[in-house]
């Protein structure tokens, strides 16, 4: 299984971040690794340079 997300997301400061998750030979379900990918970008959305 493989799944692929690239894109944009802004961060908490408004610094714009592009990103790419790629995903491949999976063992897992695609709802788990699209649900990863998801949390990723949550992540991403809440950073904050030093």
């Amino acid at each position: 299984m493989s799944s692929y997300l690239s894109g944009y997301v802004t961060a908490v400061g408004g610094e714009p971040l592009a990103f790419s998750i790629l995903i491949q030979n999976y063992a897992g379900t695609a709802k788990t690794a699209m649900e990863l990918q998801e949390n990723i970008c949550i992540l991403l959305s809440g950073f904050e340079p030093q």
